[in-house]
């Protein structure tokens, strides 16, 4: 029996509805994938340039160590956009020959302005910057230890909460929309992350929280005790009863319903099973076959337990706004809109490793002020800045550098943290058939990735504060030097992906003239933009929007005269949800060669390798939107989850991940670092990779205190 696991997962299964008091057995689908370390265990020896890291391990007993190298002094990664070190091998300004006849696209003037990009004294060295600002610098605020202070209210930026169900119908159309990351703030999971200051941001452990332990009886067995002195709220309809493992099989059993937003995370369960011993209770999780990811997926926000009586339907309970959970809030209130509010949960049942009981802090405040901006009459500069300039908020999301100074500027005492980019957080393009037309050419896919100058991308949209997209969890891949625990924790270099990332526009005319693209006959490309104005007629996306310009752009300049570029802007539709509600959806013209993807636009939480290399890339994957279909993939992105030999696991990865850079399905282009701000009196507020959208992992907000 183990108290911290990073190893084991689970895939597929059938359906068998019996619950009773005693016993639930259940089959569904299940498929749960790690975040802190499935075990991926690296050889140690360096990598030569240009081939791919080979996929890392990380053992549960092994802990993130405080004493790194300054990766600067070992060269692993060099400042982005200069002239002189080129952390992507391309300068700030374009550097390929231009071609006979060369000329800007439509409206030149404006594709001057949108091309220059910032001065090159604003744009930003990343290398420099995530090391100033690294996760380590916060775990130092706690030598010599402190003792947390109890009581006191915490408002942070956050994203609004449509809804506090846990079992919400669930909108494959609103995906991005549909909210729920927040639900472990008043309800309880398995496992969950430990998250503090002192944790490592970029590999972060698994830890129980309804679970005191867990065991794998053999590969396909996987057992969890539960802790004791758990209870439920003293009101209607559990009347202060103790948690039971009914609750928790039946919970997990629900979230297995197919058609339901994590049923494939569970594939691979045939059924669970509650016990209740001499001196013991728990749930056993028996697979159809082994899985790699099960632990880490896990730790998802959205696999909490509630009363066995509501998630059975037999007492009726509206949760939407109301929450009746063993998490550390209790649900104070929300508007669904632009705010919520969680407050202390006296009946919580943990303390920390000193005896407190938690959480420390009394109240939560969730403030999402780009709604707020929205509702009409923000003040000057936005509610945001108005927030935390007067000190009415303690920690808020920044869009970078700039704002990073700026946030500084107006509360000295801060505490600046900045994390990798999210490995599915890049925006990027799909084509639209990969099996015919132009496109099934790998020479055209090639090609037009290989005419963007990424290095200009960077600096125009993100000030250079930004990596390039490999649309793969580099966390899981070990590299010398820039590691953690042995593993990568920062994003792959320009030398370390494939040809086709690089800036060569000339050999990207040679690839379109061999596929047969030239002046006499040039590729028709549509491009696919978002659009201008929402249907309130006020700016929509204008990031989104600058990204495809870029793009295009760049197409009819450096392809001149091989492609023609046609810009079609998004349609908006029109959808009616299972309440009711009417929501208005940007979909592409159909028209469109190539489809602007933004990753936000999905839910997925970059918690295992499993979920780009499965979800992502096989022909089934519920995240292909590429529509990628390769059977080499498919074998392989099913073989990964089942090796539970971290090695064998390893080389799959590295097939996978090497294909994707040969074959070119998708344009992908870069992927901003990101950026947190707390003042100096709030710890353990860390910020890490895949808190991505949510902007803030609640994993932590159970030990978080505000110092004033």
């Amino acid at each position: 029996m183990v108290g911290r696991n990073d190893v084991h997962g689970s895939l597929r299964s059938r359906l068998d509805a019996r619950l009773t008091r005693r016993r639930v057995l259940r089959s569904v689908y299940a498929a749960g994938v790690g975040v802190a370390g499935i075990a991926l265990v690296g050889c140690g020896e360096d990598e030569e340039a240009g081939s791919p890291p080979t996929p890392g391990a990380q053992s549960a007993s092994q802990q993130p160590s405080d004493a790194r190298q300054d990766e600067a002094s070992q060269g692993q990664g060099r400042p982005v956009l200069t002239q002189e070190d080129r952390g992507q091998t391309q300068s700030a300004e374009p550097t390929g020959p231009q071609q006979p006849g060369a000329r800007q696209s439509q409206g030149d003037a404006s594709a001057q302005q949108s091309s220059a990009g910032p001065a090159p004294e604003d744009l930003v060295n990343p290398l420099e910057w995530r090391e100033r600002y690294h996760w380590r610098e916060l775990a130092a605020l706690h030598d010599p230890p402190l003792t947390p202070t109890a009581g006191g209210t915490l408002t942070i930026e956050s994203a609004a909460v449509d809804s506090w169900d846990p079992f919400a119908a669930w909108e494959p159309e609103l995906e991005a929309a549909q909210s729920g990351h927040l639900l472990p703030l008043v309800y309880s999971r398995l496992v969950e992350l430990d998250v503090s200051d002192r944790s490592d941001a970029h590999r972060t452990l698994i830890q129980g929280d309804l679970a005191v332990g867990w065991e794998w009886l053999d590969p396909t067995t996987l057992s969890f005790s539960l802790r004791p002195g758990v209870f439920w709220p003293d009101e209607s309809p559990t009347g202060g009863r103790p948690l039971d493992a009914i609750d928790v099989a039946s919970s997990y059993a629900a979230l297995m319903e197919p058609g339901t937003r994590q049923a494939p995370i569970y594939e691979a369960v045939e059924r669970i099973e509650a016990y209740i011993g001499e001196g013991d209770r728990g749930v056993i999780f028996r697979l159809l076959e082994p899985s790699a990811p099960l632990l880490n997926q896990m730790t998802s926000p959205w696999h909490v337990v509630l009363p066995a009586e509501v998630v059975s339907g037999s007492q009726r309970v509206d949760l939407s706004q109301r929450s009746i959970g063993t998490g550390p809030f209790d649900l104070n209130r929300s508007d669904g809109r632009s705010s919520w509010v969680v407050t202390r949960n006296p009946s919580y049942a943990r303390r920390d490793a000193g005896g407190l009981a938690l959480p420390y802090l009394d109240e939560v405040r969730g403030e999402d002020y780009a709604v707020r901006d929205q509702l009409g009459n923000p003040p000057p500069g936005g509610a945001r800045w108005a927030a935390w300039e007067s000190g009415a908020a303690q920690a808020i999301a920044l869009d970078g550098p700039a704002e990073a100074r700026r946030a500084l500027d107006a509360q000295p005492d801060a505490q600046l943290q900045v994390t990798p980019p999210t490995p599915s957080g890049g925006p990027h393009f799909t084509f639209r058939s990969l099996s015919d037309g132009p496109f099934a050419d790998t020479r055209v896919r090639t090609a037009l990735s290989m005419a963007l100058h990424r290095g200009n991308l960077s600096a125009l949209v993100y000030d250079g504060f930004a990596a390039l997209d490999a649309a793969q969890n580099w966390t899981f891949f070990s590299a010398a030097g820039n590691s953690s625990g042995g593993l990568r924790e920062w994003p792959w270099e320009a030398d370390e992906l494939g040809q086709a990332q690089q800036y060569e526009p000339n050999q990207a005319l040679a690839l379109l003239a061999a596929a047969g693209y030239n002046e006499e006959n040039p590729l028709t490309l549509g491009v696919d933009m978002a659009p201008t104005l929402n249907p309130a007629g006020n700016p929509y996306d204008p990031g989104a929007q600058r990204i495809a310009e870029f793009v295009a752009q760049q197409w009819e300049q450096y392809l001149f005269g091989a492609v023609e570029v046609r810009r079609l802007e998004r349609i908006w539709t029109q959808f009616t949800d299972s309440q009711g509600s009417l929501w208005f959806i940007p979909e592409p013209d159909p028209g469109v060669d190539l489809v602007f993807q933004d990753p936000a636009d999905v839910e997925i939480y970059d918690a295992d390798a499993d979920d780009l290399a499965y979800a992502s890339l096989h022909s089934a994957g519920r995240y292909n939107r590429a529509g990628i279909n390769d059977p080499e993939i498919d074998e392989w992105a099913v073989a990964q989850r089942r090796a539970l030999d971290p090695l064998e696991r390893a080389d799959l990865l590295g097939r996978i991940w090497l294909k994707e850079q040969e074959e070119i399905w998708r344009i992908l282009l870069v992927n901003p670092y990101g950026v947190r701000v707390r003042r100096g009196s709030v710890f353990n507020l860390l910020d890490t990779y895949y808190a991505k959208s949510l902007q803030i992992a609640p994993d932590q907000l159970k030990t978080a205190w505000n110092g004033r």
